[in-house]
């Protein structure tokens, strides 16, 4: 039986999707006593009902049934989205890590390939993201009417060249795609990088699509185009700050003086306490010196860009 440490060197989880009849493999990118992080395959659910179909999650349970109770969601990653996503393995640390994320302290580096030539090298998009009333699983641009909340997106372009439709013998390997390369099926098409500021669900999609650049295979906001086997839209780079801050490091010095000080008047009645026992032992103090164990390190990971040679030059 493999040992704990034997089980951190491991390279992947796999398993078996009756659904879509495939089978999967799990990158796993980071394992240590507080975070799992993997390279989420697309069209995998990350939780959720798995009496039809496997799900991040249940096959996370099944190759590590020690984690049952423990493994923290962290974050939401689309289901038809590839790329970087993070499990907390105890409460510490999950609570540190979605701290984070809430408070935008993440920085989080998409890859996607759109539709047509984006002129601009670099610029923002700053649009509220609203849910839409007419479609439950949809999102949409704010109105007055019905303002959402704000959201921002920094885009930047790698790459216009020409995209042909791409096959995915297997789906579960978000590398390895083949293109039949015609001159009936070529399109324009730009690879970007996207740097979101704000975490909204669809922000990255509905912000493409709202400027005529619709993320290639996005089955909701790329209508009527919507005939290739996967969403083009990659969870690529992620820097994740756990560790204690400088903007935080006096609020810690002052927290630890005010201990320090405590110490030393528990440690005076301590004394105080011995003598008046005729140096007897008297309650044992915690020495409130000790730095506490909780301090996590800051996670900084990459995958390779899927989509690095897809486009053809224009």
């Amino acid at each position: 039986m493999e040992n704990k440490e034997e089980e951190k060197d491991l390279t992947e989880i796999t398993g078996f999707d009756s659904k879509n009849n495939r089978y999967l493999k799990i990158p796993i990118l980071y394992h240590d006593d507080n975070f799992l992080i993997v390279n989420k395959p697309f069209d995998l659910r990350i939780d959720g009902d798995t009496t039809k179909t496997e799900t991040e999650e249940s096959l996370i349970l099944k190759r590590f049934p020690e984690y049952k109770g423990k493994l923290k969601l962290i974050h939401q990653l689309d289901y038809a989205t590839s790329g970087i996503h993070c499990w907390g393995l105890n409460k510490n640390a999950a609570r540190k890590a979605t701290k984070s994320f809430s408070q935008h302290h993440v920085k989080k580096t998409y890859v996607a390939v759109v539709r047509g030539f984006i002129e601009e090298d670099k610029f923002e998009i700053e649009k509220p993201i609203a849910k839409d009333p007419n479609q439950e699983r949809k999102m949409m641009i704010g109105t007055t009417e019905n303002p959402g909340k704000e959201a921002k997106t920094i885009v930047e372009v790698i790459k216009r060249g020409i995209f042909h439709p791409i096959y995915c013998d297997s789906p579960n390997e978000a590398n390895e795609m083949k293109q039949e390369k015609s001159s009936e099926t070529e399109m324009e098409a730009t690879l970007v990088k996207l740097h979101p500021h704000t975490g909204r669900t669809h922000q990255l999609r509905v912000h493409l699509s709202s400027i005529g650049h619709p993320i290639i295979g996005d089955y909701n906001y790329e209508v009527p185009f919507t005939d290739h086997e996967r969403m083009m839209l990659h969870a690529w780079k992620i820097n994740l700050p756990l560790s204690t801050d400088a903007s935080h490091q006096s609020q810690k010095n002052k927290e630890f003086l005010e201990k320090r000080n405590n110490f030393k008047k528990m440690k005076i009645a301590y004394r105080k306490s011995q003598q008046e026992n005729n140096g007897r032992e008297g309650t044992p103090v915690q020495d409130l010196r000790k730095q506490s164990n909780d301090e996590l390190e800051d996670i900084q990971l990459e995958t390779e860009n899927p989509f690095e040679n897809l486009l053809s030059d224009k």
